[in-house]
């Protein structure tokens, strides 16, 4: 096997081990709402669960910034035990407390398996399409993951959920030990993270991202919620939910394909104007076509967007730290966004939350505008070719 095609097969692994290891997180609307008929657990208890795994989650994800990938693959291994250990753990917990212990044990090795991903689509030749393409298997797991956790949950109750977050994340365990890099074929994606702060620019596009995913996790943990708060059947939450997924999908590949000739700061603004009479949507009077639209609206933007920013910010810093803290901050703003969430909800009033999160994508949407200006043209154009 040829070096390029060599490297090519281990960055479709680690996607393929972050994308296994990540389903609880990737589908955490319908975790909740299992949770939530199963243990009878209240919004705030809800949130906090949501808050602990995204919080160790995001601990995962900055660990795996700090590691050359040789390294991190064991890491990985450790992080897919734990992770099956967790899920069986869940399988037999009678009572809340063992679900707020184990829970953050499981995002601890999905924050590492996601950075595996990063790392590699960091330093791949052309950094916005390898995000692109990640975000879009993403995406395709939860299309899947909604419809067969909801056919489990209805089948045999919702801690069986659990039987299939340790079987994936077995076959992700498999895929990590089968993907060694050694010698110079594992250099590029090998190396650390460059010594030192981030730059200005390189925090403020941070802090870009974190802002979009704070939007993000207040509006994504709660959507079964949501969904069921405006008396939608059960089956059209779980559809709808689906097409959060499915327009991810096709928000990653956009970004993926998205020409050189397109300035990065018009798609932007185009996805936002998107965005905004989605969340409209989500939140009015209920409407099941409105409340589809408002989540494929929100699928697209998120997955657009993202793919994006990771693009801009790798070019920005060739290390691949600014990527993969990209990736780590937006696990920030999905752990913190349920919380803030959890706190506005009253009642089955979830509006407050449409507001809060329309205001967080506006202003992360002028951070990366600034980040964006002045490195036009010649670095950024480079992105789409």
């Amino acid at each position: 096997m040829t070096q390029p095609a060599s490297a090519a097969r281990r960055l479709a692994v680690a996607m393929a081990v972050a994308v296994l290891m990540m389903a609880a997180l990737l589908t955490m609307p319908a975790l909740l709402g299992a949770v939530a008929r199963t243990w009878g657990l209240p919004n705030a208890e809800l949130g906090l669960l949501a808050l602990l795994e995204t919080s160790a989650y995001v601990c995962g994800i900055f660990a795996a910034s700090a590691m050359p990938v040789m390294r991190l693959r064991i890491a990985v291994l450790g992080g897919g035990l734990l992770l099956i250990a967790a899920n069986f753990g869940c399988l037999v917990a009678t009572a809340r407390p063992g679900l707020l212990m184990l829970r953050p044990l499981a995002g601890i090795g999905a924050g590492l398996a996601f950075g595996y991903g990063l790392k590699y689509c960091s330093t791949s030749a052309r950094p916005d399409r390898s995000f692109g393409i990640f975000t879009a298997a993403l995406s395709l797991k939860m299309v899947g993951g909604f419809q067969a956790i909801g056919a489990i949950d209805a089948a045999v109750g919702g801690r069986s959920v659990f039987v299939l977050y340790a079987a994936l994340a077995g076959v992700g365990l498999l895929g990590a030990w089968s993907n060694r890099a050694s010698g110079e074929q594992g250099t590029a994606a090998a190396r650390g993270p460059a010594s030192g702060l981030p730059s200005p620019l390189i925090m403020l596009g941070l802090a870009g991202v974190i802002l979009s995913f704070l939007a993000q996790g207040s509006l994504w943990a709660f959507l079964e919620r949501l969904g069921s708060a405006h008396g939608f059947a059960a089956r059209g939450v779980t559809n709808a939910m689906s097409m959060f997924a499915i327009a991810g999908i096709g928000g990653s590949l956009g970004a993926a394909a998205l020409p050189a000739r397109v300035p990065r700061s018009l798609a932007l603004l185009a996805a936002l104007c998107g965005l905004v009479p989605g969340l409209f949507l989500l939140y009015v009077p209920p409407s099941l076509a409105g409340f589809v639209f408002g989540c494929a609206a929100g699928g697209f933007y998120w997955n657009f967007t993202l793919s994006l920013q990771l693009g801009i910010l790798s070019k920005a810093d060739p290390s691949g730290r600014g990527a993969v803290l990209g990736g780590m901050v937006s696990g920030v703003g999905s752990a913190l966004g349920p919380m803030l969430a959890g706190l506005l909800v009253q009642g089955s009033n979830f509006r407050p939350v449409g507001w809060l999160a329309a205001a967080l994508v506006l202003a992360a949407t002028a951070c990366i505008l600034i980040v964006n200006r002045p490195t036009t043209a010649p670095s950024l154009g480079a992105l789409g070719a």
